[in-house]
């Protein structure tokens, strides 16, 4: 009775069981580097297998082979290193938006420009009357975020609880960025392409910039945490340590920027061929990718893959390696970043017992890890390749940054 209700179970669970267990034993024993996962290339119902075990059975699996890597270091032209100074453009750019941030805020019953319009959209008829059930939805202006003039002209002098014809396709060409702008969906913004909306205005926040005085400086200084901030009484003090704040956080930017110029440089003159409709295969079934989803992000996805594999390869190379107690260090660095942050001094005592929770938290773990090998990775090639310095105003990194971003790189 117990055979006839579980055997066949039982069955299927330990030839499966056993299947997994000696197709791991042959990838490690024949060193075979896979990307991803085997695939089983026909799935077995409960017809195919025998309760009595009397036969002999077949089990199929597709793997996509890891190619062979080999970084050709005379190929490859090393990237100069930035080293970025904020000039008096750059400063005076982050001093304009200090201004802003800290200004004082009012609410005129007039638009203007430069005021953030808050309001009702909603879907109308010929006549202008809305329609029942249709679109209708707050939404916000902001002309820091919308950098359209031209959308914004038929609201200037517009007065509360006014209404006009709102035009969102003049924000941008976009559907996209339409939906990106307005915090909504571009699905959302789609439906709305043949529809004739209004827009009736319920407030108005208009910012009036902070002057340059103590006060404005102490705002500065106790936001950002500047160490000493009673000391910063006068406009050149207050530039000489914000120049300084900048430079710093430009070092960061530049070291970034430097492996990003390394990563392209290496990727341009190696070509990694991947089997890649094994890899749509795979995130298809195994990580439920859509269609639409594998269109959008499979090139992303494979260069990432390209990349990890030279890193491989770099790792073997420079011997490069982290060990157990460093990452661990790094691990619980940030948990005592995290708890702090979140206002809890946590003792000595109670910081190893949140360890012991971390330490298992294998997302955690993994993205510590990926810091300090890419730490270890890029300091061991720069001691390799020996970049030079490129001496550079802030103003014209950025210009460099904008354009490489616009380009999709």
């Amino acid at each position: 009775l117990v055979k006839k209700m579980v055997g066949m179970s039982v069955v299927m669970d330990q030839v499966n069981k056993i299947v997994t267990h000696d197709l791991v034993n042959y990838i490690q024993e024949e060193k075979l580097n896979i990307l991803g996962e085997p695939l089983a290339m026909e799935l077995k119902s409960e017809e195919d297998f025998d309760i009595n075990c009397d036969k002999e059975m077949d089990f199929k699996f597709e793997v996509g082979l890891a190619p062979e890597v080999d970084v050709d270091w005379k190929k490859v032209k090393t990237p100069s290193k930035y080293d970025i100074s904020a000039d008096d453009e750059f400063l005076n750019k982050e001093i304009e938006g200090y201004k802003d941030r800290f200004g004082s805020v009012t609410n005129p019953e007039e638009a203007d420009k430069g005021d953030i319009l808050y309001g009702k959209g909603y879907e109308v008829d010929e006549n202008g009357e809305q329609i029942e059930g249709g679109f209708d939805r707050m939404m916000a202006f902001n002309p820091e975020r919308i950098k359209n003039a031209k959308f914004f002209k038929p609201f200037m002098k517009m007065k509360l609880e006014e209404v006009k014809d709102l035009d969102l396709f003049s924000i941008a060409k976009e559907e996209e960025k339409i939906a990106e702008l307005l915090f909504m969906e571009k699905e959302e913004v789609a439906a709305l392409k043949d529809k004739n909306l209004s827009f009736q205005l319920k407030k108005v926040n208009r910012v009036a910039i902070a002057e340059m005085n103590e006060e404005f400086f102490g705002k500065v200084a106790n936001a950002y945490g500047w160490e000493n901030p009673d000391e910063v009484k006068n406009e050149e003090t207050f530039r000489n340590t914000l120049r300084e704040k900048m430079e710093n956080e430009l070092k960061e930017s530049a070291t970034f920027q430097f492996r990003n110029d390394l990563q392209k440089a290496i990727m341009e003159k190696h070509s990694v061929d991947l089997p890649e409709e094994f890899l749509k295969k795979w995130l298809t079934k195994t990580k439920d990718y859509t269609e639409e989803k594998l269109a959008e992000e499979f090139e992303g996805f494979v260069k990432s893959v390209r990349w990890s594999l030279v890193v491989e390869k770099l790792k073997e190379e420079g011997d490069v390696d982290i060990p157990e107690e460093e990452l661990k260090d790094a691990v619980r660095a940030s948990l005592e970043r995290t708890l702090r942050q979140s206002g809890m001094d946590a003792t000595p005592e109670m910081l190893e017992q949140y360890m012991d929770y971390a330490m298992q938290n294998q997302e955690m773990v993994d993205g510590e890890y990926q810091k300090l090998l890419n730490d270890r990775l890029y300091s061991h090639l720069e001691e390799k390749l020996e970049p030079k310095a490129r001496k550079i105003k802030a103003t014209k990194f950025v210009e460099i940054i904008e354009k490489e971003r616009e380009a999709g790189n």
